[in-house]
């Protein structure tokens, strides 16, 4: 059995769920629907798109389409344009699809949202993995990434 062990500066179970008690209690919509733990390959593909959102901004969510489970985060790190989440996405259909990957860049504390960015990682061929980067939170210090869901759109 593989042990799953985030990557550092990546939220854990505990910290995800006083974000969510804490989005809950300040009246927030919380769309988080379950925490799942996801272990993907990768390979090198550079059709994604990044868009930044109002920080904690509702993004709807199909669970027929949910794709926590086909993501792997790698990475979370402060960089010289704010933070930077690096991931991995893996299509395991027989079909060409594309995902949508929302991610918030989190207080430490977990218990404020300072940034939020949706990434789009299109035309993912059948059994493929691709590579995605979200960034975010400039200029903060003790950030914390989180991808708040992923669905095939």
């Amino acid at each position: 059995m593989t042990r799953h062990v985030p990557a550092r500066g990546a939220i854990n179970d505990v910290a995800m769920m006083r974000v969510l008690m804490r989005a809950r209690l300040l009246g927030f919509p919380v769309l988080l629907i379950a925490l799942l733990l996801a272990g993907c390959s990768s390979t090198p593909h550079k059709a994604f798109s990044a868009v930044n959102l109002t920080p904690g901004k509702p993004v709807p969510l199909d669970l027929a389409h949910n794709a926590r489970s086909d993501l792997q985060v790698k990475s979370c790190q402060r960089t010289s344009s704010g933070w930077q989440l690096d991931g991995t996405v893996k299509n395991p259909s027989s079909a060409t699809t594309s995902f949508q990957i929302v991610v918030d860049f989190v207080t430490s504390k977990g218990d404020t949202v300072l940034a939020t960015t949706e990434v789009n990682v299109t035309g993912v061929s059948a059994g493929s993995s691709v590579d995605w980067t979200a960034t975010g939170a400039p200029g903060k210090t003790g950030v914390s990434c989180l991808v708040r869901q992923a669905q095939t759109t």
